[in-house]
This record gives structure tokens, C-alpha cells and sequence, in this order.
């Protein structure tokens, strides 16, 4: 398998670059409440680093997250508050998705 930590990295910096003007400088969207640890262009890009490295389940994502990233990705958020931000962000990554030509 593919080292997940180098695909999301390179993701965070693609992501960084499209998104720099809107985005504050912990990687978040405007929004009130409380600043995530995980920032918004990070759960982003664990999307597509999934998405790009064809792991289709999030049980399977996240269990390999636990064994074999678990220095690589201290802040790593729950599989529930994933899904819920996720959920949160579906139309900003559908966005940049077709902009960029990621999906069609």
C-alpha cells in the first residue's frame, strides 16, 4: 500500500495553494465556534488521499490511521467527527474537485 502520510501531505499543500484566499492560517474556513484541531483543508484532503489511494471504506481508513500512522497524525479526529465535518465541507470539495479537474 501506498504511504498514506506523503499522499496527504502533498494533498494539504495542493489544497493550500487552490484555497489560500479562503482560508484563514490554521488551514479553516470562516465559521464561528470553536477552531478544530484537524483543520477543515486537512479532513479535505484525508478525503481525497482516500479517494486517490481507492481505499473505499472509512473502517478500514481509520484502522490503518490507528496502527500504522499513529505518530504521523497526532491531531487525527474520530471516524464520527469526520463524517460529520466531511458532511460539513461536501460542497467546497465538490468544488475544488471539478475545478481542477478531479472529478468530472
Amino acid at each position: 500500500m501506498h504511504n498514506i502520510k506523503t499522499n496527504f501531505a502533498k494533498i494539504v499543500e495542493v489544497l493550500k495553494d487552490i484555497l489560500s484566499n479562503k482560508i484563514n492560517e490554521k488551514g479553516n474556513f470562516k465559521r464561528r465556534g470553536v477552531v478544530p484541531i484537524f483543520s477543515d483543508i486537512e479532513v479535505m484532503a484525508l478525503s481525497f488521499t482516500a479517494e486517490c489511494l481507492s481505499i473505499d471504506s472509512e473502517n478500514y481508513l481509520f484502522s490503518k490511521l490507528i496502527s500504522k500512522y499513529t505518530d504521523e497524525f497526532e491531531n487525527i479526529i474520530s471516524r464520527r467527527q469526520y463524517n460529520d465535518r466531511r458532511k460539513l465541507l461536501f460542497e467546497k470539495t465538490e468544488q475544488v474537485a471539478k475545478v481542477n479537474g478531479i472529478r468530472a
